[in-house]
């Protein structure tokens, strides 16, 4: 199997899905409350309420694509620093001119106040509450381990695995540490100091898993994709049982700050198994390859623009009268419409800023 096709036409592909699943878990706040409302089919449900683990899918695909994206480049200066730039424009430029929309409508609904304006832009860490989009968190963790492959590519070749391998059970020995100490609760989390819980997140392990696991696939190169199929329902499996006898009881879901060491073990494990299966499937072909992969090039604009979206269109139907009790088809209109944002804002405003700034960064930087 070949390392090139696949991983462009699947990760995409995965990437898509990842997004359209957390679009999925969102919209049921957008859906107005109706006496005889419709309610998904049980397994939907379940479907719906994971949601959430398309953020780590998004960890461990961007820790397997900076492994692709920098393992060739020589320790240098110059390749260090374009590579950051190029990383850091790549996310603000798709960030940036939907934060005056995100920031234009909480002006109008004066939900301002308690809106962090510097960090909202520049996603900087913050509480979730203090962003003007939730989604925003998951993007400071990933500012974050963008600096960390920087630094990475300063050192050998030979040596990258090595350094990241030993982050990686450094991250796991101090989690396992805290974990023991009682820090994943009320009490002790509320003494840590404000950056803890951001540089020392369990969730970090995920990017690091999806580096040193495209590392390993490379010079592995496992040929068969349906016991990485297998993994991945087991881990699934094994997270719908923590959240259904441990998480609810405890009050500790897996989606919450108290429980990102077991998220980080069995939604991490799904989503590493996850992306093992897109490296090693055969890659789509056809016109539907061509849809999706077009959709996984929008995923990140499907991803910041939901919640507006969304939030838009559940105020156009409420003026135009739409029922409520028409639930189904508002949850069809509220994903179809982040569909029709997303794609012509990708390919008319993200991708050309995008590949602007990528051109002036190479221009300047001379890079041996």
């Amino acid at each position: 199997m070949s390392t090139g096709q696949a991983p462009i036409v699947n990760l995409q592909v995965l990437r898509f899905f990842a997004a359209i699943w957390v679009v999925f878990l969102h919209s049921r706040f957008f859906l107005r409350e109706a006496s005889d409302a419709w309610e998904l089919p049980k397994i939907l449900k379940v479907v719906q309420v994971a949601g959430f683990a398309g953020v780590d899918i998004f960890f461990v695909i961007s820790g397997a694509i900076m492994a692709l994206t920098s393992r060739e480049l020589a320790p240098t200066l110059g390749n260090s620093l374009r590579f950051l730039l190029v990383r850091f424009s790549r996310i603000y430029t798709g960030w940036w001119p939907l934060f005056v929309l995100y920031w234009a409508g909480a002006m109008a609904t004066h939900k301002t106040e308690d809106k962090w304006f510097f960090s909202s832009l520049f996603l900087l860490p913050a509480p979730l509450n203090h962003y003007v989009s939730g989604v925003l968190w998951t993007l400071s963790f990933e500012l974050y381990f963008y600096c960390a492959v920087a630094l990475l590519i300063l050192a050998p070749k030979t040596w990258r695995v090595r350094i990241f391998a030993m982050l990686l059970i450094a991250l796991t020995v101090v989690t396992v540490i805290w974990r023991a100490q009682g820090y994943f609760t009320p009490a002790l989390e509320a003494q840590a100091w404000p950056l803890q819980k951001f540089a020392f997140a369990p969730l970090i392990a995920e990017f690091l898993a999806g580096f040193l696991f495209y590392e390993w696939f490379v010079r592995a190169r496992p040929q068969r994709s349906w016991p990485w199929i297998v993994g991945a329902a087991i881990f699934f499996a094994c997270a719908a049982l923590y959240e259904k006898f441990v998480g609810k009881p405890a009050g500790a879901h897996l989606e919450g700050f108290y429980s990102w060491p077991e998220r980080a073990l069995l939604l991490g494990g799904f989503a590493v198994c996850m992306v093992g299966w897109a490296l090693t499937a055969r890659p789509l072909r056809g016109r539907l390859a061509t849809i999706l992969t077009t959709l996984g090039d929008a995923s990140y604009a499907i991803y910041l623009s939901h919640i507006m979206v969304m939030f838009g269109l559940t105020m156009a139907l409420a003026v135009l009268g739409w029922p409520a009790r028409w639930q189904i088809s508002t949850m069809v209109l509220l994903h179809l419409g982040v569909l029709a944002f997303s794609l012509p804002y990708h390919r008319w405003v993200e991708l050309p800023l995008y590949q602007w700034c990528r051109r002036h960064i190479r221009q300047r930087l001379t890079l041996r």
